[in-house]
């Protein structure tokens, strides 16, 4: 897996998923989509701690109601332990693209740096899965600074 760096300024949101769309037409109904969820859902790729947060997150819902199509291409903004990575990368595997962007490896902040480090060894651990996930780096937006002198 490569880890490519690119800057994404002042974009960072609250939430750690943001799913962008790149205008691409919808093919699958919600049905078939959520067949694919489903798989993804029960695969044997994702951890048990995982697994048990899917009944307060919902992931079905979730991801129909954003309007997720296996085609699309999709950023997902700090992945944390990666439980919608679990879901999204077997979904888009084929004919969509998911792209994640991190802190990386070398943030100052050492949560940052270790969550980013976990991640990428959960994905390289699992190729079958996770082979074509594209891992950017994301600069640190000026809010996002203040927010970690204040919490660290």
């Amino acid at each position: 897996m490569s880890v490519n760096s690119i800057n994404i300024t002042n974009r960072i949101f609250p939430s750690c998923i943001v799913l962008l769309s790149f205008f691409i037409p919808s093919f699958s109904s919600a049905e078939d989509v959520a067949v694919l969820l489903d798989k993804a859902i029960a695969g044997q790729h994702r951890e048990q701690k995982n697994i048990e947060r899917d009944i307060y997150r919902h992931p079905i819902d979730t991801l129909l109601f954003f309007g997720l199509q296996p085609a699309m291409h999709v950023l997902e903004i700090l992945p944390g332990e990666g439980w919608y990575t679990e879901i999204l990368a077997p979904v888009l595997k084929d004919n969509g693209q998911l792209t994640v962007a991190s802190f990386g490896a070398d943030h100052p902040v050492e949560y940052f740096s270790t969550r980013h480090k976990d991640y990428v060894r959960k994905l390289d651990t699992n190729p079958e899965v996770y082979d074509k996930v594209i891992v950017t780096l994301t600069a640190i937006s000026p809010l996002l600074r203040i927010i970690q002198w204040i919490w660290w």
